[in-house]
């Protein structure tokens, strides 16, 4: 079980943020596998460019993949959580 979907989503109503959230383990799949082609998929289905798109994500692997598509990646750590990279872009608007 994955608490992401369950908890952290609807607890910090991420949907008041961002127009599509997706997570790897509802997808069955790694969000690296065939060179992002998760990452890529949900920028065709949306129609957006990969480039106005954003990763949050533990890894440092998915964040590389991600920004060699194109797209801007943000490393969550315990010391940099998630609140703290929310507030550095409601900050920076």
């Amino acid at each position: 079980m994955d608490s992401f979907t369950r908890f952290t989503h609807p607890e910090l109503m991420l949907d008041n943020y961002f127009d599509y959230i997706s997570n790897s383990y509802d997808e069955g799949l790694h969000k690296s596998d065939n060179n992002g082609e998760l990452f890529l998929k949900y920028a065709g289905k949306y129609d957006v460019a990969i480039e106005d798109c954003l990763l949050f994500d533990d890894s440092i692997k998915n964040g590389d993949t991600f920004t060699s598509l194109g797209g801007k990646a943000y490393l969550v750590t315990p010391e940099n959580d998630i609140i703290f990279h929310l507030d550095n872009l409601i900050d920076s608007d």
